[in-house]
């Protein structure tokens, strides 16, 4: 699954963000690397919990 992230080079808060948001995923990802980040954080959402196996 890709994730495509666009940022304003002039908009350092939404920079900071969007590390943080990386950071949070990264973070999840090495202490649940057996489980899908969007069912850890959002379990209620039947949406999300599908997991993708595109190679994009």
């Amino acid at each position: 699954m890709a994730t495509y992230i666009f940022l304003d080079p002039n908009d350092i808060v939404q920079q900071q963000q969007a590390m943080a948001a990386v950071a949070a995923a990264t973070m999840n990802n090495t202490t649940n690397t057996n489980n899908n980040f969007f069912t850890n954080n959002i379990p209620n959402s039947t949406a999300l919990n599908k997991s993708s196996s595109s190679n994009d």
